[in-house]
């Protein structure tokens, strides 16, 4: 269909109704885009793939393949180094608070920090990060 056609769809199509027979005009508008064709190139669109492999493999070094995200709760029942063996090993500890956050987590806390690991209350939950794991906050 071309720019401008027009379809012309009557009601006799739907159930009769004798009382009332509608014409309608119907116009469609098409507008030419610039698609990519199977006969461009990565160079034709500016695509770097050794530099973004670089990236990759700069971003992914020293990260830890057995990393995960533990869930807790922080009620004073656990060890604290418990804790604190968990995020040193390289995971991520998201625990809910459940008491003074300041008392619970005196003796895990500043040993994280220390080592280079960060936490941060959100939500009524501690995240707990190890070294090299960073927490944005930027959007909150």
């Amino acid at each position: 269909m071309k720019n401008g056609d027009s379809v012309v769809r009557t009601a006799s199509d739907a159930p009769q109704n004798n009382a009332l027979q509608r014409r309608e005009s119907v116009s469609i508008r098409t507008e030419a885009t610039s698609l990519p064709t199977r006969s461009q190139t990565m160079d034709e669109f500016g695509l770097d793939l050794s530099t973004a492999e670089n990236h990759l493999e700069r971003a992914t070094s020293g990260a830890s393949i057995d990393q995960q995200v533990v869930l807790g709760i922080l009620d004073g029942t656990s060890d604290p180094d418990e804790w604190l063996e968990t995020v040193m090993s390289g995971d991520i500890l998201i625990l809910s608070v459940d008491g003074d956050l300041n008392e619970l987590a005196k003796e895990f806390a500043r040993p994280i920090v220390e080592q280079g690991g960060e936490l941060t209350h959100f939500r009524g939950f501690l995240i707990v990060t190890p070294p090299k794991v960073t927490i944005d906050t930027d959007r909150l």
